[in-house]
């Protein structure tokens, strides 16, 4: 009897263990294979891609993890965009399962993206999961890496734009001031004051014209 339930049990544990070794085996292959597609994700960040084009880029990844169907929509710098991964039929499979990201970035963009995945539960979601945690990490980190250059090349304009209005409206004072001045002179001595302050004048008036010039880009041209 003893005998019996010792060999009962050495068998359970013999099942036990192997059914946990090749448990163990199936996880270690899976965990290796999203290892390898994080590996692919990440390996997108030294690439040069624009915001919107790292959708498309990384769905072969996402798509062998189990997504189904990628799917995003918002707004682009007061432009509405939208986009779409997989699936194109709206019945979504009976165990299927989703999850909705959100990313915004100040006022100038607001996206939302939903991915579907194939199963609910277990390790091959758990594992999908993480992977898109890491696309919409490295979506999100490009997108305010473009608009904090954009609004810093904003930024900068908007200062040559100031800089530039106030060259011209000291250049435009300093035209009225030599016009008004000609336009008082009735007498050649007049005439001869206001030529004087002319060219008095004209050294510091030639170097601003000069300065507003470079900052349009534009080219001195010197006169014959």
């Amino acid at each position: 009897m003893a005998s019996g339930v010792l060999n009962s049990l050495s068998l359970v544990f013999l099942v036990s263990g192997i059914t946990l070794w090749l448990t163990s085996l199936s996880l270690a292959r899976r965990a290796r294979f999203y290892q390898a597609g994080m590996r692919s994700l990440l390996q997108l960040a030294s690439q040069n891609l624009e915001p919107l084009e790292i959708p498309a880029t990384a769905w072969p990844v996402l798509q062998d993890a189990g997504w189904q169907s990628l799917r995003w929509e918002g707004d682009w710098y007061g432009q509405p965009v939208q986009g779409a991964l997989g699936r194109t039929d709206a019945a979504a499979p009976p165990n299927a399962s989703d999850q909705t990201f959100e990313i915004v970035s100040g006022d100038e963009v607001r996206l939302t993206l939903h991915l579907c995945h194939g199963v609910r539960g277990g390790e091959r979601r758990l594992f999908a999961i993480q992977l898109a945690q890491v696309f919409v990490l490295l979506l999100e980190t490009r997108l305010r890496e473009r608009t904090g250059a954009l609004s810093a090349a904003l930024a900068e304009r908007a200062r040559l734009s100031l800089y530039l209005q106030h060259d011209m409206r000291n250049l435009a004072q300093w035209v009225m001031w030599v016009t008004t001045d000609f336009a008082n002179a009735h007498t050649p001595s007049e005439l001869l004051a206001a030529a004087e302050r002319l060219r008095d004048n004209a050294p510091l008036a030639q170097t601003r014209a000069l300065r507003l010039n470079t900052a349009l880009g534009k080219t001195a041209q010197t006169a014959p």
